[in-house]
């Protein structure tokens, strides 16, 4: 998972009118967890900022499987695709936690916002290379990685768009079982569950209620660090 600054973030505070004005022409809306923004393979009307709270990006196959994509955290842009070029959508996008709120527009208003606010076709041209870097991240992550590597960069990848700071350290606002994580590094559940052991044996990880939370946050650093990945 490579590391990058949200777009939204960046030019909010580059351009503090800018989240003002996509407010003003966008819908606020409060989604509960697992609600199906859009289906792989299907057209959908709408295009939507996350606000609060996080997505879940999905592709799947024919026979049911699915695999995790990416997070999408605050300021992350979903359906854009779709509303520029007309095809259906290329992926499934699900809300991962209670409560999300998106803001929420049609595709013909978001071609027109485009053009109208400025520093929006900016922001939306940031926001497709910020995608096509994880796109490319993950391609090399599965080509050179290994599994155990790819496992420490998600866990610092859903730090960084889930995790906020508690009594126990950084506490995952996403519930996941060892067979989602797989599917996200595209591995498989036993390398999984065996990593799993040795962060919770060296006291990194504890799981407390479906909820994972990071006792040490330095140790996935220095990881990293000491691979010179």
């Amino acid at each position: 998972m490579p590391e990058y600054e949200s777009p939204w973030l960046f030019f909010s505070k580059k351009m503090p009118s800018l989240l003002e004005d996509v407010q003003a022409k966008m819908e606020l809306c409060t989604y509960k967890r697992n609600t199906i923004l859009f289906t792989q393979g299907e057209e959908h009307p709408y295009v939507y900022i996350v606000g609060t709270g996080v997505v879940r990006i999905l592709t799947g196959d024919e026979n049911g499987s699915e695999k995790h994509l990416m997070i999408a955290g605050p300021g992350s842009l979903l359906g854009n695709l779709s509303s520029l070029d007309g095809y259906p959508s290329l992926f499934t996008a699900a809300t991962a936690e209670e409560n999300c709120r998106l803001y929420r527009t049609t595709g013909p208003i978001f071609a027109r916002m485009t053009a109208e606010i400025p520093g929006f076709k900016d922001f939306l041209i940031q926001d497709l290379c910020a995608k096509m870097r994880i796109l490319a991240g993950n391609i090399s992550s599965l080509s050179f990685q290994s599994a155990d590597v790819r496992i420490v960069r998600a866990f610092l990848y859903l730090i960084r768009e889930s995790g906020t700071p508690c009594r126990r350290g950084i506490k995952i606002n996403i519930p996941f079982t060892h067979q989602e994580m797989a599917d996200l590094v595209y591995s498989n559940r036993v390398t999984v569950s065996r990593f799993f052991s040795r962060l919770k044996k060296e006291g990194v990880i504890e799981k407390v209620n479906r909820y994972y939370y990071i006792r040490d946050v330095d140790y996935f650093y220095n990881y990293i660090n000491e691979l010179g990945v």
